[in-house]
């Protein structure tokens, strides 16, 4: 038992952290939107088969002196095995919204905790993953401090590989293609005073680039 209480403790700090932080924020559309909400907006778009699975999942673009962190995926997801790609993941049902769910899996990746307030939306970008699911990505932009260092936690070790933090004109080999499409656009309108755009247009208007 004495083993589990440092355990305990540090769930209920975290949790009640993520409620004082949500408490005192606004909560612009999409960031405060539950997962129920964010999966019935998607279905409204009628862009989804009928039957298919959607999963909302939020990205986390962390930066640290001009250079992005990225991860290294090595566990056996269909969508991600052997990819670097930014820390993020599902959002699930306990989730308080969007944010949340972004501040969470950021933490669980990189052991760092981060108030809201120092989160910029991005954008969101549509794919039919290799699963046979809907996939909506939101995207956030966060500026790191110089003493913030992520470190793996030894349960994720299993799927995540090494740490790096590279310049936008260094793309990784093998960057997961969402993630590809954030690291374009903030190379071509810079991570400090970035215009609210329609991503999957950009992604769009780069395919087309490509061809």
């Amino acid at each position: 038992m004495e083993g589990r209480v440092p355990k305990i403790y540090r769930f209920f700090v975290f949790a009640l952290f993520l409620c004082f932080s949500t408490l005192l924020s606004g909560k612009p559309l999409p960031c405060g939107m539950s997962l129920s909400e964010l999966v019935a907006k998607e279905r409204s778009r009628q862009i989804v088969p009928k039957g298919r699975e959607i999963r909302i999942a939020a990205i986390i673009a962390a930066e640290r002196n001009g250079e992005f962190m990225t991860l290294e995926r090595i566990g056996n997801g269909a969508n991600e095995k052997g990819t670097k790609g930014f820390a993020g993941g599902s959002i699930e049902e306990f989730d308080w919204d969007l944010q949340a769910g972004a501040i969470r899996e950021f933490y669980e990746e990189t052991g760092l905790m981060i108030d809201r307030h120092r989160l910029r939306y991005v954008g969101k970008l549509d794919y039919h993953g290799g699963d046979g699911r809907f996939y909506a990505t939101h995207f956030f932009y966060l500026h790191l401090e110089d003493d913030e260092d992520p470190v793996i936690p030894q349960k994720e070790k299993t799927r995540l590989g090494a740490v790096r933090f590279v310049r936008l004109d260094q793309l990784p080999d093998k960057m997961f293609s969402t993630n590809t499409v954030v690291f374009e656009f903030f190379t071509r309108h810079g991570f400090e005073n970035f215009p609210q755009i329609d991503l999957n247009a950009f992604a769009q208007e780069l395919h087309e680039g490509h061809h």
